[in-house]
């Protein structure tokens, strides 16, 4: 530093003279990003030394690596630019989400399941049709998007299961029934071990705005989740046909599988909002 200043002869310059821009530029060199946008402000001259690819090139490598492979797709763009949209990037993701507008008062589940007659093309016979407010359903837990449903309260004839495969139907209303998005609609297997059949179900969400889960491109990385569980109230009659079925449990959710762990329930209710509630 003495050197640098003998060589620009500082200690000739007068009161109030502009230091060079040699020692600006060494200077910034030690000056964190929100004081060097600072300092760009004091004037012309000094918004474009502190603007410089050279001063901002080091900053933006060391806070953010993966910018140099941005700047050679694109070389007109300054660092100063790419470390603004990093950190604003950077901000946003250490920010808590927002409140969801809808909860579980704005919501209807309605629940459709139905037993399909074997070598019957498109014959099924209905096992449950509900559709109640989300409000009286059981939260598995507060923090996650997971209810039970049904709880050994519905009963069928066991002549109306005369196979193992099911149809299930999952829609979510706002309670006002002005909209309405589909969770489920799919056929599979529930499997007997002699005293129960149990049945799990599951079927991709589509990312906000898609309206098709065709192209597994347009996946959001979540399922809705629909588990079953049928019994008899005696067991060994089951085969003989001479008793009625209890749909023992049922239970909805909403499945990450990237991580495979069951969304928080604001964070469901936010995705649910893109299809329900645009308006609110």
């Amino acid at each position: 530093m003495r050197i640098l200043m003998k060589r620009l002869s500082l200690k000739d310059a007068k009161p109030g003279t502009p230091p060079p821009w040699q020692v600006l530029l060494l200077v910034s060199s030690y000056l964190e990003p929100k004081t060097l946008a600072m300092a760009s402000c004091v004037s012309r001259s000094w918004q474009s030394l502190m603007s410089s690819d050279d001063v901002w090139q080091n900053i933006c490598y060391t806070l953010y690596p993966s910018l140099s492979n941005l700047k050679h797709t694109n070389p007109s763009v300054p660092y100063h630019r790419m470390y603004a949209m990093a950190s604003s990037v950077a901000r946003r993701r250490l920010k808590a989400p927002i409140k969801p507008r809808l909860s579980l008062d704005n919501l209807v589940f309605a629940i459709n399941i139905s037993a399909l007659c074997p070598n019957k093309t498109n014959k099924s016979r209905p096992i449950l049709n509900i559709a109640k407010p989300a409000r009286e359903f059981a939260l598995v837990h507060n923090e996650v998007l997971k209810l039970d449903i049904v709880n050994g309260n519905y009963e069928f004839p066991v002549s109306t299961f005369e196979g193992e495969r099911v149809k299930v139907m999952w829609n979510i209303m706002l309670n006002d029934w002005k909209a309405v998005f589909t969770m489920m609609e799919c056929e599979g297997k529930v499997n007997f071990d002699g005293c129960r059949w149990d049945g799990w179900f599951s079927q991709e969400l589509p990312l906000p705005g898609c309206c098709s889960v065709a192209d597994t491109s347009t996946s959001a990385g979540l399922v809705a989740d629909v588990k079953l569980v049928l019994s008899s109230k005696e067991p060994s009659r089951i085969s003989g046909g001479g008793t009625d079925i209890r749909i023992s449990k049922l239970s909805l959710g909403m499945l990450n599988i990237r991580h495979w762990s069951y969304v928080s329930l604001d964070y469901g209710l936010r995705y649910l909002e893109h299809f329900l509630a645009r308006d609110l």
